[in-house]
């Protein structure tokens, strides 16, 4: 997957809480913005994106969290 699609994809896998950097990022997913508005709008990194919260959230998941990341990662193939 290409790195900025894969960024756009983890910040929509974390909205809703406390971890991203910047709180408008979550109006990115509103459902009105279009993919590359919002690939446009995210930060060039993880580490830009996200607060160290949800750096160790996405890190290190848990529960409910881990199972879908493993859901997930199973349906993009290259």
């Amino acid at each position: 997957m290409e790195p900025r699609s894969s960024l756009a994809y983890a910040a929509y896998t974390l909205v809703a809480g406390a971890v991203f950097r910047d709180p408008l990022v979550e109006e990115l997913f509103d459902g009105v913005h279009i993919g590359p508005q919002m690939i446009n709008a995210l930060p060039r990194t993880l580490d830009e994106l996200l607060t160290p919260y949800g750096r160790e959230l996405l890190d290190r998941p848990k529960g409910g969290l881990a199972a879908g990341l493993r859901k997930t990662d199973s349906v993009c193939k290259e």
